[in-house]
């Protein structure tokens, strides 16, 4: 295999894992307003809250249960997207569509940072230049 060819494998990889972890992200969202508007549970004000490290765990946990059904119904195989022979269980890639979910699961807390500070910029562009300067 060229370098090439690896680099092309690569960034479909990484192109099709950050589409799955946008996914996630945004559904994370969704949930994360539907809790704290019906149930009053999480809340989130933007910013990541290292003083309470169940709240992180919660979300973790839910962007792991909400990424790994979405891969495997996706069918994203991390083996199969690389080139590498994927292993089969019981005539299917589970594992392969596991390694794709929890990859994906963790690129959801990138794409939430990347999000946040896209808004944090509207916020910025949005507010009036002070005048005399």
């Amino acid at each position: 295999m060229g370098v090439d060819t690896a680099l092309e494998m690569i960034g479909g990889y990484v192109l099709i894992i950050s589409a799955l972890a946008l996914t996630v992200e945004r559904v994370m969202d969704m949930a994360k307003a539907f809790a704290s508007k019906y149930l009053g549970g999480i809340q989130d004000d933007g910013t990541k809250s290292k003083d309470d490290p169940a709240r992180e765990r919660r979300v973790r946990v839910g962007a792991l249960v909400v990424a790994i059904p979405l891969s495997l119904v996706a069918q994203v195989d991390t083996f199969e997207l690389l080139g590498m022979d994927s292993p089969i269980w019981a005539g299917y890639p589970i594992l392969g569509w596991l390694l794709s979910g929890l990859v994906a699961s963790r690129g959801s807390a990138f794409w939430h940072d990347v999000i946040a500070m896209v808004n944090e910029v509207k916020k910025a562009k949005r507010q009036p230049v002070p005048s005399g300067t």
